[in-house]
């Protein structure tokens, strides 16, 4: 999908009002094997990859935060959705991507 699909997709999830909570099976109406990742994904899952497809950073951090304080999920997913956000922290903060940027550059020393 490009840009624009994806926006448009988006936009229609955000427009449908289904609760963020619904597996993306039961949305569409296609099971898949639960032990698979499209057998558990949610909308809400969803949008954050789009989300973060389309570089909307802030919108994709604020749907992690939902599914982090809201979510019952695996510890797996939580761990990765934990990451996920704490990498949200750092492309959306100015210093700590510095600060990162800096200490990966050639030559540069950072105190500590």
């Amino acid at each position: 999908m490009n840009e624009e699909q994806l926006a448009d997709l988006v936009e229609r999830l955000e427009e449908s009002e289904e609760d963020n909570y619904t597996e993306i099976k039961t949305f569409i109406g296609i099971e898949f094997d639960e032990n698979t990742v499209w057998g558990q994904l949610t909308i809400l899952e969803l949008k954050i990859l789009i989300y973060l497809a389309l570089q909307q950073h802030e919108e994709a951090r604020e749907l992690v935060e939902n599914f982090l304080q809201y979510n019952d999920n695996t510890v797996e997913r939580g761990l990765f959705y934990q990451a996920m956000n704490a990498v949200l922290e750092i492309v959306l903060n100015d210093d700590l991507n510095w600060m990162i940027t800096c200490t990966t550059c050639a030559g540069c020393s950072v105190k500590k």
